[in-house]
């Protein structure tokens, strides 16, 4: 109870974003009716999210929505092979248990937190 239960990422163009994620992660996205907006569905029990289109990226200073994944080291190699960049390598935690960490910059500039058990 009262865990994330909806993620918005954001986008300038909503077509390159869902070839990026699509390809990047297998997700699947729906536009949803009215709005400049993608609906992703992310997989059996998973957080879903949205992808919504704006005029200008804006970064916070490490406010970062995670996704998990199995490798680190390899999503961000295939980001980068999809217009992305590194912008934090895989980093493991002071306390390995807790697990790893990379930062990803998309084609359109948003940045996605990555997570992996160490």
């Amino acid at each position: 109870m009262h865990g994330f239960c909806h993620i918005e990422l954001s986008t300038l163009d909503l077509e390159k974003a869902q070839r990026f994620y699509a390809e990047l992660f297998g997700w699947q996205m729906m536009p949803f009716p009215g709005m400049e907006y993608m609906v992703i569905r992310a997989g059996e029990g998973a957080v879903g999210g949205g992808i919504m289109k704006v005029d200008k990226i804006v970064q916070q200073d490490r406010v970062y929505s995670y996704v998990e994944v199995e490798d680190i080291e390899a999503i961000l190699k295939k980001a980068e092979s999809l217009g992305g960049k590194t912008i934090q390598a895989k980093q493991v935690l002071p306390d390995a248990s807790w697990g790893a960490t990379g930062v990803l910059e998309t084609p359109c500039g948003y940045r996605l937190g990555l997570w992996a058990k160490a």
